[in-house]
């Protein structure tokens, strides 16, 4: 009876055994069959199987006048603070992981609600130019991040147009102040461009806002809302364009 026993509990266990193998390897194949993408932007390294890269190349295909990003897993949440620097004019960007994609492959019910949202999206999107035309708003660019749960993001990206003014203005205020002295001239000069190039760093560099929005609608009254106040920004009074005016560098 001990070796009946024995044998039943080293069968089991060589059984228990050969499964995890299985498993392992399984798990294993399932990695390797995934490749690099290497067509069309990306962000990071995303790998997609074989499925997922038929998919995607579709899904490109299907909305062939859009900018697709591929975006590896691990860098979501870095893609998505730098958003507006992978827009570009005249096309809406698209930025998706390669998660997504994955479940889109083979998740029906998921690939026709984010395909979905890319439609109209694009829709919105064209409404919205055409509203932002009538008022000659100039919008560099538009884009859209898809969320876990398909819907989307939207973003717009303008220039910071009334930043670069003010700093004109700044720069001559402070030029008018200066004395006829070469090296006092010289170190208020040096002091103002300094200052300029220290709020410029805090702008990270960029010339540029990104806006976000929930939907099309919320966006374009961010984007009116931004516009006001860059309008309001480079409103001065007739005191404030005399010669000599202080102006305040502080940020």
């Amino acid at each position: 009876m001990s070796t009946v026993r024995e044998t039943a509990y080293t069968q089991a266990a060589s059984q228990y055994q050969e499964t995890n193998q299985s498993k392992s390897v399984s798990k294993k194949e399932e990695t390797s069959d995934k490749k690099k993408v290497t067509s069309g932007r990306t962000y990071g390294d995303p790998e997609l199987s074989e499925a997922g890269m038929k998919y995607y190349n579709s899904l490109r295909q299907k909305f062939g006048g859009m900018n697709f990003v591929l975006v590896s897993s691990d860098k979501k949440a870095e893609a998505d603070a730098k958003k507006g620097s992978f827009a570009v004019a005249g096309k809406m960007t698209v930025l998706i992981d390669e998660e997504k994609i994955e479940r889109m492959a083979t998740d029906e019910k998921y690939r026709k609600q984010v395909e979905a949202t890319i439609a109209n999206a694009s829709s919105g999107v064209n409404q919205l130019q055409q509203q932002l035309a009538k008022s000659n708003t100039k919008v560099n660019a538009f884009g859209m991040s898809i969320k876990k749960d398909g819907t989307a993001e939207f973003f717009a990206v303008m220039d910071k147009s009334f930043k670069s003014q003010s700093e004109r203005i700044a720069k001559k205020r402070e030029e008018a102040k200066k004395t006829k002295r070469e090296e006092a001239k010289k170190a208020k000069r040096e002091e103002a461009e300094k200052r300029i190039e220290d709020r410029r760093k805090e702008d990270d560099d960029e010339e540029t806002v990104t806006l976000t929005a929930s939907s099309p609608e919320e966006l374009l009254k961010k984007i009116q809302d931004y516009q006001f106040n860059m309008m309001s920004d480079n409103v001065r009074t007739e005191e404030e364009k005399q010669v000599g005016q202080s102006f305040d560098y502080t940020v």
